[in-house]
């Protein structure tokens, strides 16, 4: 069971947060004693708080806010907590996977783009050769916009490598999600 200090459980938006960390969670069964002595249904419970550094917590629902010393009270939570934490961490490293591969593909698309503009300007510049002087200004035009493509495709690539996502993050983000997994277990 991991340590903790403080717990808040809103079991209507079947949140739970522990130590200022906070997840939504699957639904959670909600059941409380009160003092070891009353219970109250789960669904007259608005929030639970284990207040840590006092020794107390505090049960709100309908009626008056009521109290409890017993930190087991919230232990189950901290399990559902972990659990949602462990799926949190896990989804955040596949969305770093799949946006790495995505920005993989999108340069290799724009490194495509480079070729075929440098294709294209090495067939126009054959053309200029050949051209006659009334259709050069034309060819010459057609192989300016090309050179202003081929920059601008240039400057993407060079913007997408500067952003892209660094084998560093992606591989902190599995261990985190690999240690949060572990200490659902």
């Amino acid at each position: 069971m991991r340590d903790f200090t403080d717990v808040t459980v809103i079991p209507g938006l079947w949140f739970i947060a522990v130590d200022g960390e906070g997840y939504h969670c699957a639904p959670f069964q909600v059941a409380d004693v009160q003092g070891g002595t009353r219970v109250i249904p789960g669904d007259r419970v608005f929030a639970l708080q284990w207040l840590g550094k006092h020794g107390h917590g505090t049960v709100d629902g309908f009626g008056r806010q009521e109290g409890f010393t017993d930190r087991a009270v919230v232990e189950p939570y901290v399990k559902v907590w972990l659990q949602a934490r462990a799926k949190d961490k896990r989804d955040r490293h596949d969305g770093l996977v799949q946006r790495q591969v995505d920005e993989k593909a999108a340069l290799a698309q724009n490194q495509d783009a480079i070729e075929a503009v440098r294709q294209e300007i090495d067939v126009l510049t054959a053309e200029l050769a050949a051209a006659s002087p009334e259709r050069r200004a034309h060819v010459q035009a057609q192989i300016d916009w090309a050179n202003q493509r081929l920059t601008a495709c240039s400057v993407a690539i060079a913007a997408r490598e500067v952003r892209a996502t660094s084998d560093e993050t992606v591989s902190n983000a599995d261990a985190e999600a690999t240690a949060a997994e572990q200490e659902t277990q």
